[in-house]
């Protein structure tokens, strides 16, 4: 698997006890063990490619249900 973040100001990466911190004013690391140009190279990233959204449907809307038949001056609730 392979990650390539971009991230603004800073990117801080933890893997369980290990991290990385890279920002503009370095790189801090914490870990067991540090292999510094010990081979490997970083990979490469790509854009996302959404598709369009489709079209809308039109809908055919159905008439609201009466919610009761009380009228004004009388109880609203049934007894």
């Amino acid at each position: 698997m392979t990650l390539v973040p971009e991230a603004g100001v800073q990117r801080p990466l933890k893997l369980g006890g290990n991290f990385i911190g890279i920002s503009p004013v370095g790189v801090a690391t914490q870990g067991m063990m540090v292999r510094i140009n010990s081979g490997g190279a970083a990979g490469s990233g790509s854009r996302s490619s959404p598709t369009s959204p489709q079209s809308p449907q039109q809908v055919n809307p159905t008439k609201p249900t009466v919610t009761d038949d009380s009228k004004s001056g009388q109880k609203s609730a049934r007894s």
